[in-house]
């Protein structure tokens, strides 16, 4: 039963016991009814007000904050995080990628290494390019080769 069911019920009950009532039985009955209905609104109450707490938090300041809210910062923190600008400004998996270029990888073994489509490889790798200035894998290598 739901909250507005069960306030409907109770409203009812409490018009039935205004009511003269010759018998007695019935009237317990239906206090009883009108008891058990009111304990059951008042459960649907509190159990909306755990579930909408369940959607904030109290930051230390006594501000509110939606859970929605950290879970926004918390993916776009963790997307950041993986654009931690190395050399050239190369991102972590980029680094990676570049690494297994040295070592003559194919853009097939890059992707079975890393656990990636190839296709990534590639995009990884144009990104790289764009960086580095290079048109190629051996303008990449020859750019890195500079550098040192």
């Amino acid at each position: 039963m739901d909250y507005e069911t069960a306030v409907a019920e109770l409203e009812r009950t409490v018009q039935l016991l205004g009511k003269e009532q010759d018998d007695l039985a019935e009237s317990v009955r239906t206090f009883e009814r009108g008891l058990a209905l009111a304990r059951r609104c008042a459960q649907l109450l509190d159990d909306a007000e755990r579930a909408a707490a369940k959607q904030f938090l109290v930051e230390e300041d006594g501000t509110f904050r939606f859970r929605h809210e950290l879970v926004r910062e918390a993916l776009a923190a963790s997307a950041t995080a993986g654009r931690a600008a190395g050399p050239h400004g190369l991102t972590q998996r980029e680094l990676e990628v570049v690494r297994l270029v040295r070592e003559g990888c194919t853009n097939q073994q890059i992707a079975e290494s890393l656990f990636v489509s190839v296709r990534t490889v590639e995009t990884h790798l144009s990104h790289v390019f764009a960086k580095l200035g290079a048109t190629s894998r051996t303008g990449l290598l020859k750019a890195l080769s500079e550098e040192r």
